[in-house]
């Protein structure tokens, strides 16, 4: 006992429960079933975060190179050429795909609203600038089908001569990798992207007003009641308004 009256703390005391715990990880069977089970879900968890991680660093890429070119649109009231610029966009828009045909090889055989999250905003940002660009070239409203049919991606035509060339016989899986990607943005992303739109529009308004140009901001007044697409950019500009 010490001066308190109390009892002094013996230094095995501290021991014995690591004695206790290291037997107890002795004791445990490397190939139980259970034990291998949650190994497989630890590998099986750890391959999801690695791809969602991916998928979010795909859609920031795809957010910085869409509003890229959308500061290069914005120079349509000050050039000459504007097919030259929407040339030089439409090159742009080649890198952009590109990293759209990534997110859909990762997502194959996945299910893609367990991932909808990582890359949605990239998918807005996508929306926004294609629809700019279409704008800026018809002066219309690019609809959802529209977009969706430009996310298909085909094999390339070097990917099929190898497929030819090749004398040993075409797995299931090399199939699967030779047949059309495809990426679908859904109704959300493509109203919110629209809504996106409708600033660059004012600012385009303004820009133009301050070059002298009146005319313009009077073309962008292409809203016709009873139109599916137009009431959908009704609906948008009412979301950001």
């Amino acid at each position: 006992m010490n001066r308190e009256g109390g009892f002094r703390k013996r230094k095995h005391d501290n021991v014995q429960p690591r004695n206790r715990k290291d037997e107890r990880e002795s004791k445990v069977n490397p190939s139980s079933p259970v034990l291998l089970a949650f190994k497989s879900f630890q590998k099986e968890l750890d391959a999801k975060h690695d791809k969602y991680e991916r998928l979010v660093k795909l859609s920031r890429d795809i957010t910085i190179e869409s509003k890229r070119i959308i500061f290069l649109l914005h120079r349509v009231t000050s050039v000459d050429d504007i097919e030259e610029l929407l040339n030089e966009s439409e090159a742009r828009f080649g890198g952009v795909r590109s990293k759209l045909q990534q997110i859909s090889q990762e997502l194959i055989g996945e299910d893609m609203c367990q991932f909808h999250r990582a890359f949605s905003p990239g998918l807005q940002e996508y929306v926004e600038a294609i629809s700019f660009q279409h704008f800026i070239r018809t002066r219309s409203l690019i609809s959802l089908e529209t977009i969706n049919r430009r996310l298909i991606f085909t094999p390339t035509e070097v990917e099929a001569e190898n497929a030819e060339k090749s004398a040993l016989p075409v797995t299931q899986d090399e199939k699967q990798e030779q047949q059309p990607l495809c990426l679908q943005v859904t109704p959300t992303d493509y109203l919110l992207g629209i809504a996106d739109l409708t600033g660059e529009l004012m600012r385009m308004c303004i820009t133009s007003v301050g070059n002298g140009d009146i005319e313009t901001p009077f073309e962008l007044q292409v809203v016709q009641p009873g139109d599916p697409i137009s009431d959908a950019f009704i609906f948008s500009a009412s979301v950001q308004l």
